[in-house]
């Protein structure tokens, strides 16, 4: 017989890990006029461009070139609309 698992509720301060919220989905962005696709593992690694990123951010700095937050950098479709990263921490 299998073991029931114990479901934790997180705080609201507490960081959600992102494979959680997205694993396995494209997310996207729009910079000067360019569109990126990158692609969010299992890892919690994202992939842009065959490379490897440790957060959305790192990501989000190779295409701007400086300091970015990832979370609002890039967009997931969502019912047919694309919404920042950022909504789904809330």
């Amino acid at each position: 017989m299998a073991k029931k698992r114990k479901l934790t509720m997180l705080k609201a301060d507490q960081p959600v890990p992102l494979k959680d919220l997205v694993s396995g989905k494209r997310i996207y962005a729009n910079y000067k006029g360019k569109d990126h696709t990158a692609v969010v593992l299992r890892s919690e690694r994202v992939r842009l461009n065959g490379k490897l990123f440790n957060s959305p951010s790192r990501a989000a700095k190779a295409i701007r070139g400086g300091a970015t937050n990832g979370w609002r950098f890039w967009k997931i479709k969502h019912a047919g609309e694309l919404m920042p990263l950022s909504t789904l921490k809330k």
